[in-house]
């Protein structure tokens, strides 16, 4: 049984993904509509101490992601994921009920902040282990799911605040937050695969017919011969090919698939005759056409699983790694507070909260196609990643700074569609960064300490826009600010690119053993 490397059930993952996604993107992306009304619930407040609260959700998410990177190390993205799902569900039906603005900065801000950081990190990390060729394309597929959740959520808070109370909109919202549970269920780990391998192997289970011709390959003379050379044996002879079919049609007794298993391992080093490669592959030889089982892949050893399932501290203080986190922590420092100051903004300019709903949705709409295709733009490797992300910051920037030179409607729609073209498919690569930095292993941790980056940019972004505005009374000033942000981490992105060009020139681990 061979693993399901970018086929089968990874693509159940990288849509279960999605799922989640869906949900914590539209949470997260709409909560300036929740904003407003906790606003509207507490006038006396001042608006720092508001926005203070979907800021500490943030914060707690992105700075308990080396913990939870550990507890994902520990367990599983399935064990993770169901635990956030219920942390998040209790976080919210707590906020709903709150009796004052205090009690919101623990339900929302520090037990929901907890509960979405877990579904995070599995959602960016649960789908590598799964994907060789297409990773990019995986996470373009799981991000655009980001846009649905936009979509959706924008418009069905904007409903139930209109038509229920605060607490029963809330109620309502939390029943469909409990759903994701299921997706989060169908994240099975990649050693379910290598332990029935290992299983099967070990007590030479039989495959029956049925499976045998369901998971063999049929391949050409030619192809076969291109198998036995990449197992070190010469090419066949005619002479050899037939003396193996008569010799394997006469064997009355099965041959014993495990010892022969073993015995490749013994003759690696060494050529193999015709009659062994049949053996081993477990052939059936009907004419000129061989029917060949894929070779059981070898099972990890328990030391590298080991080796796999700790977390690499020691990437803290690697080079590259604060160089990107520096460039996550500017751009996210401004771009994390885009969506939620289009409500305010639209409110002080005077245009209606139903139609602040549609600009919002429509980051979801172009979202959806625009984060596929950034995915499949850096597989293609047309551009090298870090100057993909690099020229999506800067743009992102641009339309922000657009919105706060216009100051009204076409503005706003501006840095939406920057948003929507650009700005969130930024996240959507840093996997793909991280992975081509620090190599596979380390990918786990990089993006744990990316995330206390984006948890820091946080604290900055809420004393920047909340000080802005109170000190300017005009949100416009505020998007000026985002656009200087997100610039200076397009900048730090381009060096990011040149380290990448370095790796390119040296062996392949060098960056990764730095982290050691």
């Amino acid at each position: 049984m061979a693993l399901p490397i970018d086929r089968g059930w990874a693509w159940v993952i990288t849509f279960a993904c999605g799922g989640l996604f869906f949900w914590i993107a539209g949470n997260e992306k709409n909560r300036g509509i929740i904003l407003v009304e906790v606003m509207e619930l507490y006038p006396e407040k001042s608006a720092t101490s508001v926005l203070w609260i979907f800021s500490l959700s943030k914060l707690v998410n992105r700075l308990s992601a080396p913990i939870i990177g550990l507890l994902l190390a520990k367990t599983s993205a399935r064990f993770v994921g169901m635990l956030g799902v219920g942390i998040m569900t209790i976080g919210l039906i707590t906020f709903a009920y709150s009796p004052s603005m205090e009690y919101m900065y623990l339900t929302w801000g520090v037990i929901f902040g907890i509960g979405n950081g877990m579904i995070l990190l599995v959602v960016y990390t649960a789908s590598a282990p799964y994907f060789d060729k297409r990773k990019g394309l995986s996470l373009g597929l799981t991000t655009a799911c980001s846009g649905f959740g936009v979509l959706a959520t924008a418009i069905s808070l904007r409903k139930l605040f209109d038509n229920y109370s605060f607490s029963g909109a809330l109620t309502l919202y939390t029943g469909f937050c409990i759903q994701t549970m299921v997706l989060a269920a169908l994240l099975r780990p990649l050693s379910y695969y290598s332990r029935w391998v290992k299983s099967s192997s070990e007590s030479g289970v039989e495959v029956s017919e049925e499976e045998d011709n369901s998971n063999s390959h049929s391949v050409d003379q030619n192809e076969f011969r291109k198998r036995s050379q990449s197992l070190g044996a010469k090419r066949l002879q005619e002479n050899d090919i037939h003396n193996a079919k008569n010799t394997f049609l006469s064997t009355p007794d099965k041959i014993d698939s495990l010892s022969l298993h073993q015995g490749v391992r013994k003759q690696e080093n060494h050529h193999l005759s015709s009659l062994q490669i049949l053996a081993i592959s477990g052939q059936h030889l009907e004419g000129s056409r061989i029917i060949a089982a894929p070779i059981t892949p070898e099972i990890p050893s328990q030391d590298n699983k080991k080796k796999k399932k700790s977390f690499k501290w020691k990437i803290v203080y690697n080079p590259w790694c604060l160089i990107l986190g520096f460039s996550i922590l500017a751009y996210s420092s401004g771009v994390s507070v885009v969506l939620q100051s289009i409500p305010p903004l639209g409110k002080q300019i005077g245009i209606s909260k139903e139609f602040v709903s549609i600009v919002l949705s429509l980051c979801g709409v172009m979202e959806i196609p625009m984060r596929i295709f950034h995915g499949w733009l850096a597989d293609r490797k047309i551009l090298p990643v870090a100057v993909h992300v690099g020229l999506c910051m800067a743009f992102t920037g641009l339309m922000a700074l657009l919105c706060g030179l216009l100051n009204n409607t076409a503005g706003m729609v501006a840095a939406v569609i920057g948003m929507g073209s650009t700005g969130t498919s930024v996240f959507s690569l840093m996997p793909v960064i991280a992975r081509e930095l620090f190599g596979i292993d380390y990918m786990e941790s990089a993006m744990a300490m990316n995330f206390v980056y984006m948890g820091l940019s946080n604290i900055i972004s809420t004393f920047a826009s909340g000080g802005i505005y109170e000190y300017t009374l005009h949100w416009r000033n505020v998007y000026y600010y985002i656009a200087a942000c997100t610039i200076s981490g397009s900048v730090l992105m381009i060096v990011i690119a040149f380290a990448m060009k370095r790796k390119a020139h040296k062996p392949s681990n060098e960056l990764s053993q730095s982290a050691e």
